[in-house]
């Protein structure tokens, strides 16, 4: 994962880093990096303009941003002239999980020691501002347990469902995290969609025998 790597790079437990990845599968690494070390996970959508960003940074202002450079380009613009000290990181330019790079390593990541503690913050994330202002929206780490302990709980997920499929119907960088954790933590595997449409659903469901 991008956590040592993002770490190594000087992010540090209770910074805020914008992350802007439209593509599923990057913001899924970017998410699990942010629970992983403490880092807050503040979501910009890519739609964001330079107002939107304005008017977020008056609320929460980034130590970083991990972006995406073939769709967010305009958000690493507009965060240089607005927070001219942010850290930018390319995503493709970073060894994750899809770099051939880290691939072919024979080092072995080691997971982040930070001790994370119920009342941290994990994430802050912005209504889309058509009524008025963009409003915060904060949760805990603590926050995330207790809907992933009930979540386990009332989907009746664990181990001996270990074959189970998830198929992912809101995109997750959105209302659709909440099926991450509970996922992955119950040994099913995650099935992300690169579109969210009935035509896609209906395409993969046979495909991959979701269950």
């Amino acid at each position: 994962m991008i956590a040592q790597v993002l770490t190594m790079k000087g992010l540090k437990q209770g910074d805020k880093c914008f992350i802007c990845l439209p593509k599923s599968e990057e913001y899924l690494q970017g998410y699990l990096t942010c629970m992983e070390t403490g880092i807050i996970l503040v979501a910009v959508p890519k739609t964001a303009d330079h107002e939107y960003l304005k008017k977020m940074i008056e609320i929460v202002t980034p130590n970083a941003l991990l972006y995406d450079h073939g769709q967010c380009e305009h958000v690493v613009n507009a965060l240089k002239e607005l927070v001219p000290q942010v850290k930018h990181f390319h995503f493709d330019q970073l060894e994750n999980i899809f770099t051939t790079e880290l691939k072919q390593s024979k080092d072995t990541l080691e997971y982040c020691a930070n001790t994370i503690e119920p009342t941290d913050l994990a994430s802050i994330g912005f209504t889309s501002g058509t009524t008025g202002q963009p409003k915060a929206l904060s949760a805990t780490h603590g926050i995330f347990l207790t809907s992933l302990t009930l979540t386990v709980k009332n989907v009746e997920l664990g181990p001996k469902l270990g074959q189970e499929v998830s198929l992912v119907g809101i995109p997750i960088q959105g209302a659709g995290s909440g099926m991450i954790m509970p996922t992955l933590l119950s040994g099913a595997a995650l099935l992300i969609p690169k579109e969210f449409t009935a035509d896609e659903f209906l395409r993969l469901i046979p495909l991959h025998q979701v269950t």
